[in-house]
């Protein structure tokens, strides 16, 4: 990004808060956020990529092994605690960040580990919501994205054949969107508390709102899952600068 400080006006939320059951063989009880990449935890090559490009605040949702968070990232750092983190998904711990309603903001999970260029892709975005869409043929596990009638939809269920890639975690959020997000959750948290961030995103599509997708390609990101996604990640960071 040719202009460091795009992201001046911009706050960051990063969900840490997980358990990371699918890929506790290789964690020794620590958060997979805090899994070493190139040398430093994953998350905090997500802070430092951000922070790279300008971004305000950082706020972290952290849970699951929340020490071996707190004392082991640097920088600009807001950490909110997420209480019911065992017993609750995403939405919850999104919830828990509800002093940014109203407020511009980027987001992404803490198991995202992403070359900082695709952020890029963010610069003088004026829509409500953006969200990075990898390119590639989808699996089943996969949360695929799916463009009918111009508008998007998200889900595990879709064919491979119908979806335009996978939907990544990489998100963008304009004043408006994120004061209308955080009201839903304020009203429906009891019923979405176990849900996913693409299914707030529905529903604010369903209000109007409009949900531009943009993509990057399957060699620039990968969300840290199992082991194998580890591996890959060591592999990937060779060439992200």
């Amino acid at each position: 990004m040719r202009n460091k400080n795009v992201f001046g006006n911009y706050k960051v939320l990063i969900i840490a808060a997980g358990m990371g059951t699918r890929i506790s063989a290789i964690t020794s009880g620590i958060s997979k956020c805090m899994l070493q990449v190139n040398g430093k935890p994953v998350l905090q090559h997500t802070c430092d990529s951000f922070s790279s490009k300008g971004a305000g605040e950082i706020t972290i949702v952290i849970g699951h092994s929340r020490e071996s968070i707190e004392d082991n990232l640097v920088g600009k750092l807001n950490f909110v605690f997420n209480p019911d983190y065992a017993n609750s998904g995403v939405l919850q711990s999104f919830f828990c960040a509800k002093h940014l309603k109203g407020q511009k903001f980027l987001f992404t999970p803490g198991d995202h580990f992403f070359d900082r260029i695709v952020l890029d892709m963010f610069e003088n975005f004026d829509s409500d919501v953006g969200v990075i869409i990898e390119r590639k043929k989808c699996d089943d596990e996969d949360v695929k994205t799916v463009i009918k009638d111009e508008k998007l939809f998200f889900g595990k269920q879709f064919a491979p054949d119908e979806a335009v890639g996978e939907l990544t975690g990489l998100m963008i959020f304009n004043e408006k969107a994120s004061k209308r997000a955080f009201e839903i959750l304020e009203g429906r948290i009891a019923e979405l508390k176990d849900h996913y961030v693409f299914h707030l995103l529905m529903i604010l599509q369903e209000e109007g709102f409009e949900i531009r997708p943009l993509y990057c390609e399957s060699s620039k990101r990968i969300e840290i899952d199992y082991p194998k996604d580890h591996a890959k990640a060591n592999e990937l960071a060779a060439f992200f600068k």
